[in-house]
């Protein structure tokens, strides 16, 4: 018979000899280990969806990538719309600046100088950017 307290031993502090643990002393271990099992598995489970989850680790720092590369991009259209309103502010009637109108008279009309070096440069294949040193 066997001794409550001893939970499977062998030789209880009462002298009685035990044989195999009991069917209550299984259950009893199964319940001591069962609870840090499941919070190691609960802890995992978190632990691993802060890495790799839809609002992990991972996808905030994506999502510092792509803020980083938008911010790139609004800059450089910034700078280049400043430059175009630079330019349609030399074009308004109120401060015309002759250098641009002579520019833009000689690319529309295709006219040019006596005193002019023309070279003529083949035309860019159609699925190439525009000329480099163009400013646009």
């Amino acid at each position: 018979m066997a001794c409550c307290r001893c939970r499977g031993h062998v030789r209880c502090g009462n002298g009685v000899v035990t044989g195999m643990a009991t069917r209550s002393d299984m259950i009893w271990s199964l319940r001591r280990v069962a609870g840090p099992v499941l919070g190691a598995c609960l802890v995992g489970y978190f632990a691993f969806h802060a890495m790799h989850g839809e609002r992990g680790v991972r996808a905030w720092l994506k999502l510092r990538q792509d803020v980083a590369a938008t911010q790139a991009m609004a800059a450089a259209v910034a700078e280049q719309r400043r430059r175009w309103e630079h330019r349609v502010r030399l074009l308004h009637p109120d401060s015309l600046d002759p250098d641009l109108l002579d520019e833009r008279v000689r690319e529309m009309l295709n006219y040019t100088d006596p005193g002019d070096i023309v070279i003529l440069l083949p035309d860019p294949p159609p699925d190439s950017p525009a000329r480099p040193g163009r400013a646009e």
